[in-house]
């Protein structure tokens, strides 16, 4: 008589608590990594529709040959900001919503600073913007005098 030996179908514990322990290892230098990127992540979204908010503002200046400027919304900063008209203060051109709840708009000269571009894409007075977000990071938005928007990785001077 022969005997045929039937080896059990799935897998020994020690083949399951390797892969727990690599699973465990992953998830351990992933997980940080993640919530990083989010973060900056965050933080772009903010910076750039800040960033665009008063390109827009400039390039209307130049196209309507009139003052037009960026002004934080009902709420704040904090809570968005609005490309406007200054000829009757309450023609809106573009809404921006703060795109992250988290972040903290905040300009150098006061919570109630308004960026006004002239005729010509020059601004009557220069300003700069902190944008920080939960988790950490901060960027800067500039205006320079001339009406030159730029961005920083570090806080206003």
């Amino acid at each position: 008589m022969s005997r045929q030996m039937h080896r059990a179908a799935g897998f020994s514990l020690i083949e399951l608590m390797t892969t727990i322990v690599v699973i465990t290892v992953v998830l351990a230098i992933g997980v940080p990594t993640i919530s990083s990127l989010r973060t900056k992540s965050e933080l772009a979204a903010v910076t750039n529709s800040l960033t665009g908010g008063l390109n827009l503002a400039r390039s209307e200046a130049v196209k309507q040959g009139i003052d037009v400027q960026l002004a934080p919304q009902s709420g704040g900063w904090n809570d968005g900001w609005v490309v406007r008209t200054t000829v009757s203060g309450s023609d809106a051109i573009r809404l921006f919503p703060n795109p992250s709840a988290g972040a903290t708009v905040t300009p150098k000269s006061g919570a109630t600073a308004i960026v006004v571009f002239e005729p010509l894409g020059n601004v009557a007075a220069a300003e700069c913007f902190d944008i920080s977000v939960t988790g950490g990071g901060v960027r800067s938005v500039g205006v320079a005098p001339g009406g030159r928007v730029a961005m920083s990785n570090t806080a206003c001077p």
